[in-house]
C-alpha cells in the first residue's frame, strides 16, 4: 500500500519551477523528492538522493563537501515540522567537489528557504529551496554572512522573514528566471540557425526548394522520433551520410521532388 502522506511529500517538488533547486523531505527528514536542478546543484545523482537522510547531503562534510550550514539546516527543517511555517535562511556556505578534478572544491554560498507541507491542514514534510548566490559581490555575501552571525548569536536560526533576506532572495530569483530565459532564447536561436543549415543541404541534395527541404526535415525527425534540432545538428556535422537519408526518404511518400531541367 502507498505511504499517502509520502506520496504528499514527493509531490511536493514545484515543476513550474524547474530552475530551482529543490528538495522534499519527510518528518523524519528523509529525502522523498527533489528535482533535477538540485541534482545537478550539488553533484549527486537523483537515486542516490531518494531515500538518503538530509543529513547525509548536508552535514558538516558529507563525502568531503566543505559545509558550516548543516547544523543550522536540520534545526531549521525541525522548526518548519514544529511551527508549520516557512523559514528564511541567511546565507550559508556548502562548498562542492570540482567536476573532473579530483579532491579539489569549488566554494558555493546558498540561500535556502524551508517551507512546510501540508496534507489536509497537516504538516507532514518540508520542501527546501536554495538559491545558488556564489555569483554576488563578494561585499554582499560577506554582509550576509554578518548578518546570519549576528543573529546565530542571538539564539535565532538564521533570519525568519527578515526584509533584507526576503529582498536579496527575490533579487536571486529575479536574476534566474532572466538567465533561464536568456539561455533558452540561446538555445532556440541556435537551433534555428542549425535548422537552416540542415536545409541547405537538404536544397543542394535533392534541388528542392526551402519549403520543401523543411518538409522532409520534418518527415525524417518523425519517422525516427527525433527531434528537428538534433536531427539538423546530425546532418550538419555529418554530411556525408544525407545522401542516404535523402534517398530513403526519395522512395516514401511525401518526399520533394527533384528540381527538372528545361
Amino acid at each position: 500500500m502507498v505511504d499517502v502522506g509520502c506520496r504528499v511529500v514527493s509531490d511536493a517538488v514545484d515543476s513550474r519551477r524547474p530552475w530551482l533547486p529543490q528538495v522534499a523531505v519527510d518528518p523524519e527528514l528523509i529525502i522523498r523528492g527533489c528535482n533535477r536542478a538540485f541534482s545537478q546543484a550539488i553533484g549527486w545523482p537523483t537515486s542516490d538522493l531518494l531515500g538518503c537522510p538530509v543529513a547525509h547531503v548536508v552535514g558538516d562534510r558529507p563525502r568531503e563537501v566543505v559545509a558550516d550550514g548543516g547544523p543550522q539546516l536540520l534545526a531549521s527543517l525541525e522548526r518548519v515540522l514544529d511551527g508549520g511555517k516557512a523559514h528564511h535562511m541567511t546565507i550559508q556556505r556548502h562548498d562542492l567537489p570540482a567536476s573532473g578534478r579530483h579532491g579539489e572544491l569549488i566554494r558555493k554560498y546558498w540561500m535556502p528557504i524551508n517551507r512546510p507541507i501540508l496534507d489536509h491542514g497537516r504538516v507532514c514534510g518540508v520542501l527546501h529551496e536554495v538559491r545558488d548566490v556564489t555569483y554576488l559581490d563578494r561585499s554582499v555575501i560577506t554582509l550576509l554572512e554578518r548578518l546570519r552571525d549576528l543573529r546565530q548569536s542571538e539564539g535565532d536560526l538564521g533570519v525568519d522573514g527578515t526584509p533584507v533576506v526576503v529582498a536579496v532572495t527575490e533579487l536571486v530569483d529575479h536574476a534566474v528566471r532572466l538567465g533561464a530565459e536568456a539561455d533558452h532564447l540561446r538555445r532556440a536561436l541556435t537551433s534555428r540557425a542549425t535548422i537552416d543549415q540542415a536545409r541547405g543541404v537538404v536544397m543542394a541534395v535533392q534541388g528542392c526548394d526551402p519549403q520543401q527541404a523543411f518538409g522532409v526535415l520534418r518527415k525524417l525527425s518523425n519517422d525516427h522520433n527525433v527531434r528537428l534540432a538534433d536531427l539538423a545538428a546530425a546532418i550538419v556535422r555529418n554530411v556525408d551520410v544525407v545522401g542516404e537519408s535523402m534517398g530513403a526518404t526519395d522512395a516514401s511518400a511525401g518526399a520533394c521532388p527533384r528540381a527538372t531541367r528545361p
